[in-house]
């Protein structure tokens, strides 16, 4: 039993370890050490991101997941160790991440830390524009509007090339919150990510909670690849969304699923990705017991947590529900262009050739422009199906190979039922090598006879 002294909303435990094994603790808080609650089982799972990434350097221990409590004074915990394993160095982390009041140094050896007043209320989101209402993008609470103090990132962001998938999570904390104190959890799990397993970021990309809003997760861009730290071994190429809350005890509200059907719908729509295919993806993990190291393990494009590691990771009520959501995000945002490649991204000028490919969600109108560094089309194409493919060998429309450079490549494609959004390209074009000298080419100092 443990009582440190301040008011805390979240918890956790983190340890040295030796030996492999899953810990985990069964954590009862309360308002005084006799009126405790019900109580809850926290983990040690596979997530996090892959060690020896820059990502996990600091990392030094493990730790549960954080434990949202709401409001307490007193905790008491319990670990249940497997065989083989040996433990030492435990610490305890109390946040408080409401404003509530916080002092004095830390009690026992505890992990201890304030992270402010909670921010003003929610407000100002940012939702689809205009020129971007068929991208279907939900309103997100950005790092500033939930509170993210930037101070915190231990280091990143670090990028993979695409995003190629989304891994579905859910936080494992109580399901009880109010709209109120979605924020404060998103809080308390980017300090504890942080401070506490010393990760870069906050693990995940997005957070959604169960009234359907939708947090900013890892810092560095929302449109852009950033890799996330949730899904130890397969965290490349790849976004992070976590559902706020228990579903292995809980069903997912609607509201909750719908933000889920929405955030997944945009954020693969704008990596061109289909919500209902598959991928290749290889584990970069030497440290996970469900696939060998350097193993290509075929994904949905959506897919849960424990398709990649053993977890219950997003709980079966959640996971049962990703059928539906991979058909629902599919749906939504329609037309859309899948999977653009173009191969190769450059040649040596009048001496190689590009060709551009795509598929869409049914059959379309397609423009492709090749665009020069003063954005003057230099040539375009124009065809009709549900696939792309056009091969270009540099030269324009009047015969004449197209200068050394950088050009910009747009790919268009619209039916009756709307435009899709239009894949980008870049194009370089490299000079021809200059010959290199040969050695009859070359002077020789004159000798002399004395």
């Amino acid at each position: 039993m443990v009582c440190p002294g301040i008011r805390f909303t979240t918890f956790g435990i983190a340890w040295s370890q030796q030996g492999s094994g899953s810990i985990a603790a069964t954590v009862q808080t309360g308002p005084t050490s006799r009126r405790l609650g019900t109580p809850t089982v926290a983990r040690a799972e596979d997530a996090g991101p892959d060690l020896g990434t820059p990502d996990a350097r600091h990392q030094t221990g493990r730790a549960t997941d954080p434990v949202w409590v709401g409001d307490a004074k007193c905790a008491r915990f319990s670990l249940t160790v497997p065989a083989g394993v040996d433990f030492s160095d435990v610490h305890l982390a109390f946040l408080n991440t409401v404003g509530t009041a916080f002092g004095g140094r830390p009690v026992y050896g505890l992990a201890a830390a304030p992270v402010g007043p909670a921010p003003a209320p929610l407000a100002g989101f940012i939702g689809a524009s205009t020129a971007e209402a068929w991208a279907y993008r939900p309103r997100i609470i950005t790092r500033a509007q939930w509170g993210a103090d930037e101070g915190l990132r231990n280091c990143g962001p670090y990028y993979s090339v695409a995003v190629k998938m989304a891994f579905v999570h859910h936080t494992d904390n109580k399901n009880d919150y109010s709209p109120n104190q979605s924020a404060a959890i998103v809080r308390g799990i980017y300090w504890y990510h942080t401070q506490v397993l010393h990760w870069c970021d906050i693990a995940y990309n997005f957070l959604v909670d169960r009234f359907g809003q939708v947090f900013e997760g890892r810092y560095g861009g929302m449109t852009l690849p950033v890799l996330p730290g949730a899904t130890r071994g397969f965290n490349t190429n790849s976004t992070a969304v976590a559902a706020i809350g228990n579903f292995q005890t809980g069903r997912p509200p609607s509201a909750m699923l719908n933000a889920l059907n929405h955030l997944l719908a945009w954020r693969l729509d704008a990596a061109h990705v289909s919500p209902i295919g598959t991928v290749w993806m290889k584990n970069r993990a030497d440290d996970i017991k469900k696939f060998k190291y350097g193993q290509w393990v075929l994904f949905n494009h959506i897919s849960g947590h424990r398709d990649a590691n053993y977890t219950d990771c997003p709980g079966d009520l959640l996971y049962g529900q990703l059928p539906n959501i991979r058909k629902a995000a599919y749906g939504i945002g329609l037309p859309k262009i899948f999977a653009p490649v173009e191969s190769p991204d450059h040649f040596v000028y009048t001496e190689g050739t590009v060709t551009w490919t795509a598929t869409a969600s049914a059959r379309m109108r397609w423009n492709l422009q090749v665009l020069d560094a003063d954005n003057n089309m230099v040539d375009a194409w124009w065809t009709r199906g549900t696939t792309y493919s056009t091969t270009w060998d540099g030269y324009d429309r009047s015969g004449h190979a197209v200068p050394p450079g950088t050009y910009t490549v747009k790919l268009l494609a619209w039916n009756g039922s709307g435009k899709a959004r239009e894949a980008d390209f870049t194009l370089t074009i490299d000079p021809i090598p200059s010959p290199s000298p040969s050695p009859s080419d070359s002077i020789s100092p004159s000798l002399s006879s004395s």
